[in-house]
């Protein structure tokens, strides 16, 4: 380790993430464990990550203030998410069009606000683990849930730990009429 690595400061990303409910995280680590994918990635941890927003030193109080009042007052829907796919040491799925909207709306709200966002690629997944994925692909009885909550996190690189700063829970305002057949 240089000089430089020692003095520092561990990276500290900050992200918009949705996370599973504690029973939901409880059984994908069962899985995990059957499918033989190492453990030692905390289930507390697992996550979406619907956008990156930098590191935590570059986003000032007022920064992350506007980013909070924007959310909160954004019209973000919940909506079902579910893998269905093992890809190495992630769960993918398909037909993803509404969380890929949920995130749009989320990016959209942001930037309309004036949040200056960086360059990020979208692709709902769900890490089981970390370092050198296993050479496997096979599809997987559905493991989701829905998301009806969004979470500003703080990753604490090296820690092994989520800090969540803020969480926004997402209500439906589209009316449902129970129709019968």
């Amino acid at each position: 380790m240089t000089f430089i690595e020692r003095t520092m400061p561990p990276a500290q990303p900050v992200y918009v993430m949705a996370k599973p409910p504690r029973d939901v995280a409880h059984y994908i680590a069962q899985q995990r464990r059957l499918l033989r994918i190492n453990g030692s990635y905390g289930a507390e941890r697992f996550h979406v990550t619907l956008l990156p927003l930098g590191e935590r030193g570059s986003l000032s109080p007022d920064d992350l203030a506007l980013i909070e009042r924007i959310i909160a007052a954004s019209r973000i829907e919940p909506v079902d998410i579910s893998f269905n796919r093992l890809r190495g040491n992630r769960l993918a799925g398909t037909g993803m069009r509404n969380v890929k909207g949920l995130q749009h709306t989320l990016v959209s709200c942001l930037g309309a606000g004036g949040v200056a966002l960086p360059q990020y690629r979208f692709d709902p997944h769900l890490t089981l683990a970390y370092g050198v994925p296993p050479q496997q692909s096979a599809s997987i009885a559905p493991i989701g849930w829905r998301i009806d909550a969004l979470e500003l996190i703080v990753s604490h690189h090296g820690f092994g730990r989520h800090e969540t700063v803020c969480r926004w829970p997402l209500t439906t305002r589209q009316l449902v009429l129970p129709f019968t057949a």
